[in-house]
Formats: C-alpha cells, sequence, structure tokens
C-alpha cells in the first residue's frame, strides 16, 4: 500500500558543524579560483620599464623600499585587479562556440617585434630546412637496412645497459647539485648546485678541474656549447651556459672562472637554459612566467615569450632548431615554431608541474618529466602523446636521451626523487635497468656512449651533494 508523505512529514535539521564548514571552504575555493582567473584577464606590462610606467598613470610610488621588479609587477596586478573590482567585471555571457571563436580572435593582441629578431627568424627557417634534410637524408638512409639488422643494432644498444655498474662518487658541491650536463666526449661533465657554483669534472679521476663563479643563488640549469665536443681550459669562446635563482643567464669560456657574458632581464628564478644546435642562440626558462631567447655573441634579448600561467621551469630545442618546447609549473607544455613566433602543440596531460623535458633526436618524439612521478610521451607528428611512462615513485627531476653516433637514442634515462636512476628502451618504453642510491633525492642525470671502446657513461647528481659515475663495456 503506497503510502502520501507530505513536505511537513519529513524531518528537518540544521547542516552539522562539519558539514557548514566543508561548505565554506568550497566557497572559499571557488571565490579563490575566480579570483585567479580574474587575474589572469588582467594585461599587466611585464618588463619593468612598462610596469613603472603604468604605475606613475595610476599614481602610485613607482618603486617601494627592498622592492624588487617581480615584487613591482605583483603589486600593479593587485592595483589593477582592485581597480577592475570597483568598476565591476564585465559580465560572463554564454556565448556559441562560433561566437566565442570571434571574440578570442579580436582579443588576441601582438607586439611588433625588433629587426633583429626578425632577421633571427630568417636565419631560423633557412638552417632549420638545412638540418631537417640532413635528417632526412640519414633516416632515408637507415630506413633502407634490413629490419633484422635494425632490431640487432638496438638491441645491442640496449643490452650493454644492463650490465652498467655504479664506479665512483665525489662529493661536489657543498648544498645540492640540481644539475649535471656531460661533454660530447663524455670526458667531462659540468655540475650546478644550490651554492650557486658551476664546475667542470673529469669523468674519470672525478676530479675538479674548474670552479666558476658569477651565480650568487642557486643554480638551476647548464647547458654545453653544441660545438664543444671536449673541454678546453685555455679556449677564451662561449663553451658552458647556466641559469640561476638569481635571476641570471651566464656565458662561460674555458680560459676565465668569471663570466664571459651575463645575461639580464628575466624577473624571478631561472630554470633549465638550453643552447640552440648552432650555437647562436640560448633560450632560458624562468619563474617570471616566461622564457627568452638571447643572441649568444651579442648578449642580447631578441624574444621575451609569454603563454604560461606559472612559472616555466624548463625549456629544450629540437634537433632541427625549428621548435622549441617549454615547460611549466601550471602542468602545462607548449611547443612552439620558433620561426613563426606561434604555440603549434600543447603538452596537457600532466597532473602537476612540468619540470624537465628532452627531444629525441628523430626530431619528433619529446619526453617530458613531472611532479605527478610520469614521463610522457608525446608525437608532434600526430600531435598527442603516444606513452605514458610510471617512471618514479617521486618527482621526476630529470629526463636525457642517450647521445652519441650509432647507439644514439636507443634508451632514455630519468632520475627521481625516490633515489632512482632508471634506463628505458625507446622502442617499447619498457624499463631496462634500475640504478638505486639510497638516502638520495637524485637531481639529474646524463648519460652517453661515443663509441664502443669508451663505452657507456652516466653521471647523476643528488641532494647528499654528491655526483656518480657508472660505466660499463661491450660484450
Amino acid at each position: 500500500m503506497n503510502q502520501q508523505i507530505g513536505l511537513e512529514d519529513l524531518e528537518t535539521r540544521a547542516f552539522t558543524e562539519g558539514r557548514t564548514r566543508a561548505t565554506k571552504e568550497q566557497a572559499a575555493y571557488f571565490a579563490e579560483k575566480e579570483r585567479e582567473t580574474r587575474l589572469a584577464e588582467l594585461k599587466v606590462p611585464v618588463e619593468d620599464v612598462g610596469v613603472r610606467e603604468a604605475l606613475r598613470a595610476l599614481k602610485q610610488p613607482v618603486t617601494l623600499f627592498g622592492e624588487n621588479a617581480l615584487d613591482r609587477r605583483l603589486r600593479l596586478q593587485q592595483l589593477m585587479y582592485e581597480a577592475a573590482e570597483k568598476a565591476g567585471f564585465p559580465r560572463t555571457t554564454t556565448e556559441s562556440p562560433a561566437e566565442s571563436m570571434d571574440v578570442d580572435a579580436e582579443s588576441e593582441s601582438y607586439i611588433r617585434g625588433t629587426p633583429e629578431l626578425l632577421e633571427t627568424r630568417k636565419w631560423l627557417l633557412r638552417d632549420s630546412l638545412q638540418r631537417a634534410s640532413r635528417r632526412l637524408a640519414a633516416e632515408r638512409v637507415r630506413f633502407a637496412e634490413p629490419a633484422s639488422e635494425k632490431l640487432v643494432a638496438h638491441r645491442d644498444a640496449v643490452d650493454v645497459w644492463r650490465k652498467v655498474e655504479p664506479v665512483a662518487s665525489q662529493v661536489v658541491g657543498e648544498r645540492p647539485t640540481s644539475v649535471v650536463r656531460l661533454t660530447g666526449d663524455a670526458k667531462m661533465f659540468a655540475s650546478g648546485n644550490w651554492s650557486g657554483q658551476v664546475k667542470i669534472w673529469d669523468t674519470t679521476s672525478m676530479s675538479e678541474q674548474r670552479l666558476y663563479r658569477g651565480h650568487t643563488d642557486r643554480v638551476s640549469g647548464v647547458d654545453w656549447h653544441p660545438a664543444v665536443s671536449s673541454w678546453d681550459s685555455n679556449s677564451e669562446r662561449v663553451c658552458l651556459a647556466s641559469g640561476a635563482a638569481d635571476n641570471l643567464v651566464c656565458l662561460w669560456s674555458g680560459a676565465s672562472a668569471t663570466p664571459l657574458r651575463v645575461l639580464r632581464g628575466h624577473l624571478a628564478r631561472v630554470g633549465r637554459v638550453a643552447f640552440h644546435p648552432g650555437g647562436t642562440l640560448l633560450a632560458s626558462a624562468s619563474y617570471d612566467t616566461t622564457w627568452r631567447m638571447w643572441d649568444v655573441e651579442q648578449g642580447t634579448e631578441l624574444l621575451m615569450q609569454e603563454g604560461h600561467a606559472e612559472g616555466v621551469a624548463s625549456v629544450a630545442w629540437q634537433g632541427d632548431g625549428s621548435l622549441l618546447a617549454s615547460g611549466g609549473l601550471d602542468a602545462i607544455g607548449r611547443v612552439w615554431d620558433v620561426r613563426t613566433g606561434q604555440s603549434v602543440m600543447v603538452l596537457d596531460a600532466h597532473a602537476s608541474a612540468i619540470v624537465c623535458m628532452d627531444w629525441a633526436p628523430n626530431g619528433y618524439q619529446l619526453v617530458t618529466g613531472s611532479v605527478d612521478d610520469t614521463a610522457r610521451v608525446w608525437d608532434v607528428r600526430k600531435v598527442t602523446q603516444s606513452c605514458m611512462i610510471p617512471a618514479h615513485k617521486s618527482l621526476v627531476s630529470d629526463v636525457r636521451f642517450v647521445r652519441g653516433a650509432e647507439y644514439e637514442a636507443a634508451c632514455l634515462v630519468t632520475s627521481g626523487y625516490d633515489g632512482h636512476v632508471r634506463v628505458w628502451d625507446t622502442l617499447d618504453w619498457s624499463l631496462v635497468h634500475d640504478f638505486e642510491i639510497p638516502e638520495s633525492k637524485v637531481m639529474s642525470v646524463d648519460a652517453s656512449i661515443v663509441d664502443k671502446k669508451r663505452g657507456p657513461v652516466l653521471v647523476s647528481s643528488g641532494f647528499d651533494r654528491t655526483a656518480r659515475l657508472f660505466t660499463g663495456e661491450f660484450a
């Protein structure tokens, strides 16, 4: 028998304290998200000159005691937000997709580039076409080889990493060593640490060859000039670049312990730095939400590129020099066509910040490492993610394709804050070898196979201030 129940018969109860608190927390969360969205919509000048002019226009102090450029920009952003809030934010309306696209197209803004940038883009076009032509010619030769021979060669290049063992370790800094990079011949490696020091080390003896002093805060990135296959202590040309939390990018030569040039412009910590394959350009990532492109010879800024909602931690050039990838703390990566300045691919599968990345020598695969404990493989040809590697049980601090002649890119090496360095087969992304480094967060790794005589070389660095060397032999 169905019984009719009226609303007056239902029990009514007040919300419990916990439920009320949860509701308030949800409201606060959504309010903060709305505020972040509003802040992102504000067109705040990026360059310090523009920030100062905007503050003058608002009749505000141009600078406050102890205020740096980033603090000044944040103060301007808050002032603009408060002014927009008083004026009333524009009402959000429901639009059709077509109308939305029209609005987006009309609201896009462009900044006229300098004549130097225009000439650089023309050079990038010519240079990348030549490099792509050489790469494709080599690919055609390899494609003509029997598949069985290619498979055997790949297996040989992978199997050698199964026999690699740790052979030496060395304390390389007074504070955690955040990055290491091998030279082209793998006889030397550069290290950067949180004391602001950049050092050169011999991989055979693990002895210090040079101490570079120029940074005053944590070094986050180092990269060798592509023309430097071996380190020359007497060379006066640029051989190395570094970026640090003092907002500076330094260019170093072999002959001097002080910077050859200091590149200024970033408003916050500089992350990874990367030379263009031609060596004439340098890209730097920064927590000021931009990455910048520099003229190495002149020491001048050619491009300041926005596109991330939060800081940019990593940049990497594709081998042809036509594309550059950037990874942000907003969990978004982007692939840029530097010949046109356009973002041609968005990498949006990570759940947390992207902190490292590297391009495969084939020119179309890109690997990114993230705080979400994964490494992801992207295919630029298909504009999609092709594989997700559950690389570590904690933050993935570095990803590097193995470099070196005929054995190039057969393997990928990753490091993580779980205290492991792992080697992966790039054919099916299966695990080849796992090196455990007890009680240490591994912060960086690099690997190379120059030839059969020298064998594989892998170097890692970590939070324990130590660099470790791993080597092996061909059967």
